[in-house]
């Protein structure tokens, strides 16, 4: 299984710089076919509550709507 791990992140400035962040890890299963899109970590004021992914693979293209938790993807 091969993993990506996605942060989006918002920079804040305010006298000071900091930043929030979520992250998102995407695994492949080759034999599956199949990619687990992971359950969110984190947020941000201002965060998308809902994304939606569009996944290609070889030409085969699905779509996800994804809203924090674990969704997964075949082909």
């Amino acid at each position: 299984m091969k993993r990506i791990t996605v942060i989006i992140a918002s920079l804040l400035i305010a006298g000071s710089a900091f930043s929030t962040y979520s992250t998102i890890t995407l695994s492949w299963d080759d034999t599956a076919r199949s990619l687990t899109i992971g359950r969110r970590h984190g947020s941000f004021d201002g965060m998308e509550k809902t994304r939606t992914f569009t996944v290609n693979v070889l030409g085969e293209e699905k779509t996800a709507v994804y809203n924090g938790k674990e969704t997964v993807v075949s082909f």
